[in-house]
């Protein structure tokens, strides 16, 4: 394995494979990564160019990515970061080609540890959770939709806010219950209930249920490539499971259902299974 120092920020890097004693009738690859800073919570674009033939793959924070086919001889993934990343972070990748052994280079990425809140839940929320606890098989559904990874690529514009409204708790909020914690995995947007909610991006509709204990009426719409947004404790919902949507187009309203104590909206977005933090999400895609 050849490992190369570490370039801060954006970086692009050209690897001569013949230079480094693998074989001069090897062909090179180059990789690239955005945005420039790297926070704990959000995550990054990792661009590949190459031979068409080859194929590549990505080791990341113990996980393994494949990168979508963006054009020919290039691959894109967003790839998210954990919200206890911190400091050098090491990027695998491996080249593998139809006509030679497998290929793996080394590198460091450098992440900014991101600052996190802890609040204590009242009585009031913790005999909620007691009283509506979490159904297994509400969960698993839920998982498996943001566990989706549809090739195809929806969207094509930045993601928007699914409607303007103060923010209540923001993302990776640490939240102590006494005797667990657990972690916001999106924002909580306050609006009045039956405020029309938005469509974040065009994508498909793969979850539309009623009445989870957790969730309340949710929607969780796939916008391809590993990316996929969730609307939580909705009060009305307008699109069903399997339904193409457009960015901005009124999916569900407002409401108060689920695990919550007045009208607002759960917004969340996850890259690869991962939740990140949708205020950088939304900021990160106009680039």
């Amino acid at each position: 394995m050849n490992s190369l120092p570490f370039v801060r920020g954006f970086f692009s890097l050209l690897f001569f494979l013949g230079c480094l004693a693998i074989g001069p009738q090897l062909q090179a690859f180059t990789f690239q990564t955005l945005p420039e800073n790297l926070t704990g919570g959000e995550g990054f674009l990792l661009r590949l160019k190459g031979n068409p033939a080859d194929n590549y793959q990505a080791l990341f924070e113990r996980k393994k990515y494949k990168p979508f086919p963006a054009s020919k001889g290039v691959w894109e993934i967003f790839l998210p970061l954990s919200i206890k990343a911190a400091g050098e972070r090491e990027l695998i990748l491996e080249k593998i080609s139809p006509d030679a052994p497998t290929e793996k280079y080394s590198f460091l990425v450098n992440v900014t540890q991101k600052k996190i809140r802890t609040i204590f839940l009242g009585k009031a929320s913790r005999k909620m959770r007691k009283e509506e606890p979490s159904i297994s098989k509400q969960q698993k559904k839920v998982l498996a939709a943001i566990n989706n990874r549809e090739p195809r690529k929806y969207w094509n514009q930045p993601f928007s806010l699914p409607l303007q409204g103060e923010i209540g708790t923001e993302f990776g909020i640490k939240r102590n219950l006494g005797t667990y914690s657990s972690y916001h995995w999106g924002v909580d947007i306050s609006a009045p209930e039956g405020t029309p909610v938005q469509a974040a991006n065009r994508g498909k509709v793969i979850l539309s249920e009623h009445n989870f204990n957790i969730y309340g009426n949710l929607l969780i719409i796939d916008h391809g490539q590993g990316v996929v947004s969730c609307y939580f404790h909705l009060s009305q919902i307008f699109k069903e499971t399997g339904d193409m949507v457009d960015q901005n187009e009124i999916i569900a309203e407002v409401g108060n259902t689920g695990w919550s104590d007045g009208a607002h909206l759960h917004f969340s977005v996850y890259l690869q299974g991962k939740p990140v933090d949708p205020l950088w999400w939304v900021s990160f895609t106009p680039e």
